[in-house]
């Protein structure tokens, strides 16, 4: 008897994303399959290149709230440090320094400790016995017990003034069982970063919150639930709802993965608006044509060690 084949089904915004295996193409625009055939190299398919080059998606840009108060120079201070996750070494002698005005990407290959960087930043992982962190004014010594996740007063108080954007957030909100969240009640949850909306806002939370919706998200109705939403409108919900808490820095982990060509132009621009407005980016990425003009600094990381850190245009990523 034939063993039955294993059959590939994928979705793929760039040509360079299709693995070498792909023999057919489906092509869809606004919900409508508008081509499909055998796979061949001279098919027109969109490339980063491309995509990079294009002018940027319009869209309306009202007027975004005042920036947040002043904050603590520097935001933060890192030395010495390593990171472990489940005993396993992430990170290896990291000295870093945001300062208030500049705007990091950290760049990397897969596994090269990104993701844990910004964990670090955030107070989901420790540094080590040796290491230090100083996280918006707040001191923590290493500890011998780094991946202890038991969060302390000062901790949770520093990551009210931080804002966190993923594909993993977006995920799990997706996922998650209840009544149906709407935009303004997802951009509310912000305040308390839960993945509902467990307290009353007052009158002037929610005043902000819809300023900062008509600022990033003009296009959409607050009613709307979030499943009614693109990958791309989600996405910029999910980056207003960070802002409600007025942040001093924004944490992004991929924000650009899943988005298409015009979402991703969209998401840029509003990175860019907010980075304009005093709040500080550090955002990671795999793709250097995924970074929004804001971006001031490179930090570039190689199996959890520094290979690059410095000015952006000194890069030659």
């Amino acid at each position: 008897m034939e063993e039955p084949q294993l059959r590939l089904i994928l979705a793929a915004h760039r040509g360079e994303d299709l693995p070498v295996n792909v023999n057919h193409l489906a092509c869809f625009d606004q919900g409508r399959l508008v081509w499909q055939g055998p796979w061949r190299k001279d098919l027109p398919l969109p490339s980063a290149a491309a995509q990079h080059n294009q002018a940027p998606a319009q869209l309306s840009r009202p007027a975004l709230p005042p920036a947040p108060d002043e904050p603590p120079s520097p935001l933060f201070v890192i030395r010495n440090t390593d990171v472990y996750v489940e005993g396993t070494p992430a990170l290896g002698n990291l000295d870093w320094t945001l300062e208030p005005g500049a705007n990091w990407a950290v760049l990397g290959p897969n596994g090269s400790g990104k993701t844990s960087f910004l964990r670090l930043l955030y107070g989901e992982l420790h540094p080590a016995l040796g290491g230090h962190i100083q996280r918006l004014g707040v001191d923590q010594p290493g500890t011998a017990s780094p991946s202890k996740k038991t969060l302390t007063g000062p901790i949770q108080s520093v990551r009210k003034r931080m804002g966190w954007v993923s594909p993993t957030l977006q995920a799990t909100m997706l996922a998650r069982e209840g009544l149906p969240i709407t935009i303004e009640e997802c951009v509310l949850s912000g305040l308390d970063n839960h993945l509902g909306l467990h307290v009353t806002p007052t009158p002037e939370v929610a005043a902000s919150a819809r300023e900062l919706m008509v600022g990033l998200c003009p296009d959409l109705s607050p009613e709307r639930t979030i499943e009614e939403l693109s990958y791309g409108q989600f996405r910029r919900v999910l980056l207003t709802r960070a802002l409600l808490g007025e942040p001093w820095v924004l944490l992004l982990d991929e924000p650009c993965s899943g988005l298409d060509t015009q979402a991703r132009s969209i998401f840029l621009d509003s990175l860019d608006r907010v980075a304009e407005q005093g709040t500080a980016l550090v955002m990671t990425t795999h793709r250097s044509d995924e970074l929004p003009r804001a971006v001031t600094h490179h930090l570039l990381l190689d199996q959890g060690r520094v290979a690059y850190m410095g000015p952006r245009h000194d890069s030659s990523l």
